[in-house]
């Protein structure tokens, strides 16, 4: 995703201070807990001005949770 992002195992400082959590790193947070620390995070670039891999798919799970009023797991996993 093109979202200005980055991904905590790229070395990027702003994101272990805030311990933003990967989802590899045994952390357990959930994305309720994870996203506000993301959104403190400083953007490695402006959205849309280059590519790297991120937690920008977090962030859409987020936005699907406050449209569909339930858990990402719930989407997901319905028939």
């Amino acid at each position: 995703m093109r979202t200005g992002l980055s991904f905590p195992g790229v070395s990027v400082r702003p994101y272990h201070r805030l311990t933003i959590s990967d989802g590899r790193d045994g952390a357990g947070l959930s994305l309720k807990e994870n996203l506000p620390r993301l959104v403190a995070a400083p953007l490695y670039f402006a959205p849309g001005a280059g590519w790297r891999y991120s937690l920008g798919i977090d962030v859409a799970g987020g936005v699907l949770e406050k449209v569909e009023g339930r858990s990402l797991a719930d989407i997901v996993w319905e028939k």
